[in-house]
């Protein structure tokens, strides 16, 4: 944690639009939305699926999150037959 704190010499590098806490914000949301995908689909990313499942991973899609300290993008996950819906953003959600 001190080494990330190294190059934050004023609040702006901490809070700011470019500071630590938005990209850590958008990194634990990203990775908290391919968690739910594969707690759905049952397999990691890189894993086989099995042949008897037919909905499998799918790209992702862009939503643009807001939240106090501004906006930045996310990749959300896809499935093929679109049943997956995060529950972490719901439409309209505000971070």
């Amino acid at each position: 944690m001190v080494e990330l704190l190294k190059g934050c010499e004023r609040p702006e590098g901490l809070l700011g639009d470019g500071g630590l806490m938005k990209d850590l914000k958008k990194a634990s949301t990203q990775r908290l939305l391919g968690a739910g995908l594969t707690e759905r689909l049952g397999c990691e990313r890189d894993a086989e699926t099995p042949s008897v499942q037919a909905n499998r991973r799918n790209g992702t899609s862009r939503k643009t999150l807001k939240g106090e300290d501004g906006s930045f993008a996310n990749e959300v996950p896809r499935d093929r037959d679109g049943s997956f819906e995060p529950g972490l953003i719901a439409k309209g959600c505000r971070i």
